[in-house]
């Protein structure tokens, strides 16, 4: 699924944690903004709005904080553990959210997980570059990508939920061309 560009939540995707076999670098995510309340606060639906924008809100200032925590020391490491905190952090605040909205707070839920296993793989990263151990790096980086890849649906999810939007059209295969022998031949 593509990701959206309607505003709502920031990627957290750390591609330092990826990719950075030392120091330590990202530019920060597009910004976003909470979704407006118009179409939604048009139905009656103020409590969902609220929640949406609390969420949005919420995660936005959690990937702000983790991106703001990289590069400032001159040990990956301690960088690397530091961006495990901040994203534990984010994972404790969804958890102490007070969502109503089931839809979203079973989206909430799985941001909090995803969340939580990449903070986990960074920490286990952060362990392997300070031992300086090869194989275990490798393993912790698949850690993280097998979390960072849950990621862009779970935002897609909320994205659209929060905008009230019915989401991507179903794909729709292309109608097949005609079979030349199967036309059938009418004289005048």
């Amino acid at each position: 699924m593509a990701s959206r560009s309607r505003p709502g939540v920031r990627s957290l995707l750390l591609a330092l944690v990826l990719l950075a076999p030392a120091g330590c670098a990202s530019s920060p995510p597009p910004a976003a903004s909470p979704p407006a309340a118009g179409a939604a606060a048009g139905r009656g639906d103020v409590g969902k709005v609220s929640e949406c924008r609390a969420l949005v809100r919420l995660v936005n200032a959690g990937v702000q904080r983790a991106d703001s925590r990289l590069a400032r020391t001159s040990d990956p490491s301690d960088e690397l553990r530091a961006t495990a905190s901040a994203v534990e952090e984010l994972a404790d605040e969804i958890e102490r959210l007070p969502l109503k909205q089931p839809q979203l707070v079973r989206l909430a839920g799985d941001y909090k997980s995803m969340a939580r296993a990449l903070a986990s793989g960074t920490r286990e990263l952060a362990g392997a570059v300070g031992k300086g151990d090869p194989e275990e790096r490798a393993r912790a980086k698949e850690t993280i990508q097998a979390a960072v890849a849950q990621e862009p649906p779970i935002v897609d999810q909320i994205n659209v939920f929060c905008s009230g939007s019915p989401g991507p059209d179903p794909e729709v295969p292309a109608p097949a061309e005609p079979d030349p022998t199967d036309v059938e031949r009418h004289e005048t």
